[in-house]
């Protein structure tokens, strides 16, 4: 709906809650949908301030910092939401990106199977596995998780270009490349 208007609603309810965490949490999710991540990060420091366990905040910290590239504290943001709350399952998919991003393709890949251990229907996280295990070089395990991810519901236009790059890498890799 109107996220400018709940943008508004929000900033009012943490301003006059006194800083209520769950207020400026939302009110830093919002800030982030409107495409403004320094101030989100603003709102959901404040919200960390009164609340430092609160699980949410930190990955949707997370969330803001790696739009910001600043990826390493992203590790740590999602890292301290899933200390608040190990099944927190945004962060750890979150997480996962970030560390496939960076090229970490075994805490990519621990990262990705951890999710699905909890979510085996998670698709987007099979994807996310296929392409961690190319990257660690694991090419048959790789084409299995592909074909988790499309049966999980993954649609089949990513799942062909995974293994259109899968394809790619392996005949790189048969060449000596």
């Amino acid at each position: 709906g109107d996220l400018a208007g709940a943008r508004d609603q929000y900033a009012h309810a943490a301003a006059s809650a006194l800083g209520h965490p769950h207020a400026l949490k939302l009110l830093g999710s919002v800030r982030y949908a409107l495409g403004a991540p320094e101030p989100a990060l603003a709102a959901l420091d404040a919200a960390l301030e009164a609340a430092p366990a609160y699980a949410d905040a930190h990955c949707d910290r997370g969330v803001a910092l790696c739009a910001l590239s600043r990826a390493a504290e992203a590790v740590a943001a999602f890292e301290a939401a899933l200390q608040a709350d190990p099944a927190h399952a945004s962060a750890r998919f979150n997480l996962a990106n970030v560390r496939r991003a960076r090229g970490e393709w075994p805490a990519a890949v621990a990262a990705y199977a951890s999710v699905l251990g909890a979510q085996p229907e998670h698709w987007k996280a099979g994807l996310g596995l296929s392409v961690s295990l190319i990257g660690a070089g694991r090419l048959e395990e790789a084409e299995a998780a592909l074909g988790a991810a499309l049966a999980a519901g993954a649609p089949a236009d990513e799942v062909e270009t995974e293994l259109t790059r899968l394809k790619r890498l392996g005949a790189a890799r048969r060449a000596g490349g």
